[in-house]
């Protein structure tokens, strides 16, 4: 969603982004302090950079640095609840489908900085690493992500290794106004409250 402001007749209009998108477009400092990082000032929606498994070692590669399997995701994970989509085409997800996933947080009283978003059609993933790199206690997985929980039923809420977790059909099946969508909120609804103790 783009926001316009022409104010004035005289300056030309001005063009504000969601702070999602700003994120992905500056996800590095513009300018380098002696190799120091500024963290990010929006708690509620930063980008993170990919992070090393707890106990995982850094395997050296002569002069260029460690290399890690990256796990790129959105938010700050301070609830410790991972969400895992498919979008191949996107860094995360799909703006209506951000948006409307923000609304589904915002009834369960929580928002984007307490979770971790994984794009599962970007990055290859599975359950051990989620598990170990994100600490998670809850994960909710959003339409059809292969080899992480599998025979798993919709809306059915599962308990792995420690786990709670949720399956559900993709946020567009849901948010698309039909009867059907209306349905599959309110499963998910119902599911959310349990998974939660709402």
């Amino acid at each position: 969603m783009l926001i316009t402001n022409n104010s004035s007749s005289m300056d030309s209009p001005k063009t504000i982004l969601p702070a999602v998108v700003i994120g992905q477009l500056y996800r590095h400092s513009l300018v380098a302090i002696d190799d120091e990082q500024i963290p990010p000032s929006s708690p509620s929606a930063e980008i993170t950079e990919p992070a090393l498994p707890a106990g995982a070692d850094e395997v050296m590669t002569g002069n260029a640095g460690p290399v890690v399997a990256p796990l790129r995701f959105l938010g700050n994970n301070a609830r410790r609840i991972a969400i895992l989509v498919n979008y191949p085409g996107e860094p995360f997800l799909p703006e209506a489908s951000l948006q409307f996933l923000t609304n589904i947080l915002n009834a369960c009283k929580l928002n984007i900085g307490d979770t971790a978003i994984v794009n599962a059609g970007r990055d290859a993933v599975d359950f051990p690493l989620l598990r170990t790199t994100l600490h998670m206690e809850q994960l909710i997985l959003f339409g059809n992500i292969p080899g992480i929980i599998p025979g798993a039923a919709s809306f059915a809420i599962e308990v792995v290794e420690g786990v709670g977790a949720l399956t559900a059909p993709a946020l567009e099946e849901m948010n698309n106004g039909s009867a059907e969508g209306k349905q599959l909120k309110g499963r998910l609804w119902q599911a959310l409250k349990q998974l939660f103790n709402l």
